[in-house]
């Protein structure tokens, strides 16, 4: 018989993964009360956490200063940009600024994994 995973919920999720529900249910309402609705807003917060701190763990490994490389992961998995609609400010900005922190982030992860490789 497979053994019951513990209920995950907003206390038991790490301090990350909480700004991450915080930041989705005031920035990306839409994709917030989809998560809930299916029950599994408190799972994918402590993923995307889980998925910062290693991306950030390998930057920092890699030499990355560890702010700079928090600015660089933050934004993928946690603070995503604002759905349209969620503010009254534009939010290209945000989209714009997080299409570059990808690109860069990927660029740093091809450079890693080549790196690794040699």
């Amino acid at each position: 018989m497979p053994k019951k995973l513990p209920k995950i919920t907003m206390e038991t999720i790490s301090g990350l993964a909480r700004e991450a529900v915080n930041h989705w249910r005031e920035h990306l309402p839409q994709r917030y009360k989809t998560l809930k609705q299916q029950g599994i807003l408190f799972l994918r917060a402590q993923q995307a956490a889980d998925k910062t701190n290693k991306d950030h763990d390998i930057l920092v490994d890699q030499g990355m200063n560890w702010d700079q490389a928090w600015e660089l992961v933050r934004e993928k998995y946690i603070f995503l940009p604002e759905e349209e609609g969620a503010s009254e400010e534009p939010t290209n900005e945000s989209y714009q600024l997080a299409e570059e922190t990808q690109r860069e982030f990927s660029r740093i992860m091809k450079e890693y994994r080549e790196n690794k490789t040699r």
